[in-house]
């Protein structure tokens, strides 16, 4: 147990959504998986795997450019198909389930009372909002044993965490991800084409993050760091692609 007390409960957090996300569902009115954008067909791995693709091929772009501009140390793996595995399977849990709460439930609720920019637009704040969850150091590692009040302690920081941990970038570029994932699942009117790329994203995020040791270099603020969501160069791309999807009306 030589994790953080922060990281266990985020995880147990997590665990409780996946629990209750069939009940949650049958309450918001979808009676069935296929009608929250999720129908499971054979059609639909292929979909997965081909928006999967595309969402590894647009970071590894970013990681070339920064490759090209930074002086960079990469670690050596023994295990690196294990570290693969290992990123692909957190990368497909991962979007599943926040694709099926954020684009299949929370993003319906808007836009069955708003028009689709602004339903798209609030619950990609929203989804950004969620994603800063770092906890104060001293609720994160707690000394001596951990107690009840250090769950409510851990709650009610996962919820504020975003007042002492706020960075307009990664704001910025999580809102965008929300975007482009939103407009896609409204032009594609399922989830696949959303868990695919996001998927692909996490999984890559996962595995570059562990294989660079260091980078340093100059605008880093522009091209970001390994963690890709902290420069200024993702959210042009997203930008870029989110000014794509909405060329054209949404039906």
């Amino acid at each position: 147990a030589e994790k953080e007390f922060g990281r266990y409960f985020d995880r147990l957090r997590w665990l409780v959504v996946i629990l209750f996300l069939p009940w949650f569902v049958r309450r918001s009115g979808i009676k069935s998986w296929s009608k929250l954008g999720l129908k499971f067909e054979i059609a639909s791995g292929k979909v997965v795997l081909a928006w999967l693709c595309l969402g590894v091929g647009l970071l590894m772009m970013i990681a070339l450019l920064q490759t090209l501009v930074y002086d960079t140390e990469y670690r050596v793996f023994d295990n690196i198909l294990g570290v693969l595995g290992k990123g692909l399977c957190a990368g497909f849990v991962v979007a599943l389930v926040e694709e099926a709460v954020f684009r299949g439930i929370v993003l319906r609720i808007f836009y069955t009372a708003l028009s689709p920019f602004y339903a798209v637009f609030l619950s990609s704040l929203f989804f950004a909002f969620v994603h800063f969850k770092q906890l104060p150091h001293e609720i994160a590692s707690p000394e001596g044993s951990v107690t009840v009040s250090s769950g409510f302690l851990a709650a009610f920081w996962t919820v504020f965490s975003i007042i002492h941990t706020f960075d307009v970038i990664p704001f910025l570029n999580l809102t965008l991800v929300g975007m482009v994932l939103g407009l896609l699942f409204l032009r594609s009117h399922s989830l696949w084409p959303c868990v695919g790329l996001h998927g692909g994203w996490v999984a890559f995020i996962a595995v570059y993050d562990k294989l660079v040791v260091s980078q340093s270099g100059a605008v880093q603020s522009f091209f970001g760091s390994s963690r890709m969501l902290d420069g200024l160069l993702s959210a042009v791309l997203l930008g870029f692609i989110s000014f794509l999807f909405f060329r054209h009306p949404i039906k």
